[in-house]
């Protein structure tokens, strides 16, 4: 399950040209785009290439074959992500040091500076659903929700309400700012309790923010 580009040994920066490199799978379009993309990020984290070299290196292939990416909610998509810019957000991640390769050989198992284990474990929404999009700074996660009283359970940590759950992680992440942008689901208190700001900035769920909410979340 841990296999992936970043566990490939040190390459030259230059592959020899007369190289090809052919991929088949029948469940186009997905996970040929997927392949696509992983190709690139190897090419820019591991060889350190930048976004046009990966677009020239990968100008031959049919664009009609790829699939653009979206937001994962039931909504009709309004837009797409084409793969020149995933790979410009990673190289910018990568030029702002929030994606690294690991300096330490030993430590091969890790997608750039990332805890494969850690990232699988919180990824799950049995341990929160959450991901530390800029490390350091900002994480995103799935509101909790109390439905008729029912608690959290967790083999590891026991029976926890979910907002308590929540602000337990967010201690250990040293957050120090919630920010609610839907319906009030949760109480606030558990945040308050630890020393937590609760900020609300609601807008209807699916839907693209208005302009003062932006401005606000990035003020």
């Amino acid at each position: 399950e841990r296999e992936n580009l970043a566990k490939i040994g040190p390459s030259p920066r230059r592959p020899p040209l007369h190289r090809a490199m052919r991929h088949a799978d029948p469940r186009l379009p997905g996970p040929l785009t997927n392949a696509v993309f992983l190709v690139g990020a190897y090419m820019i984290l591991r060889l350190g290439w930048d976004t046009h070299e990966v677009g020239e290196a990968m100008s031959r292939i049919d664009e009609g074959m790829m699939e653009g990416y979206r937001d994962a909610t039931f909504a009709p998509a309004d837009f797409r992500l084409a793969l020149g810019d995933c790979w410009r957000g990673l190289a910018r991640g990568r030029d702002m040091g929030w994606v690294t390769m690991p300096a330490d050989k030993e430590q091969d198992y890790m997608w750039g500076s990332v805890d494969v284990d850690e990232y699988e474990h919180y990824d799950s929404p049995l341990n929160g659903d959450m991901h530390e999009v800029v490390p350091g700074k900002f994480v995103a996660f799935r509101g909790p929700k109390r439905i008729h009283g029912a608690k959290y359970l967790d083999r590891d940590s026991g029976i926890r309400e979910f907002s308590e759950h929540y602000a337990d992680l967010f201690g250990d992440f040293e957050v120090e700012v919630v920010v609610r942008l839907n319906e009030a689901e949760y109480d606030c208190g558990a945040f308050a309790v630890r020393g937590m700001r609760c900020v609300e900035l609601p807008f209807e769920d699916c839907s693209a923010p208005p302009i003062h909410l932006v401005d606000e979340f990035l003020a």
